[in-house]
């Protein structure tokens, strides 16, 4: 069985803000974010089909990044 993926934007603080787009859990990115390890936002249907455990929940779930 082969892994998800997802499509990668890489984005800017402000970004969420800009595009009127509704956070649910968690928080948008800030200044401070962008270092080691990376921050990650997914959408509702990423959440509720890869981590239904932690479905909008403000919780860690680990993301692994592959980069090509």
């Amino acid at each position: 069985m082969s892994s998800p993926v997802a499509d990668v934007m890489t984005t800017t603080p402000g970004y969420v803000e800009a595009m009127g787009i509704d956070v649910i859990a968690a928080r948008p990115f800030t200044d401070s974010d962008g270092g080691d390890p990376p921050v990650v936002m997914v959408n509702r249907m990423f959440a509720e089909r890869l981590l239904p455990a932690r479905r909008a929940a403000a919780v860690d779930p680990m993301v692994a990044l592959k980069q090509d």
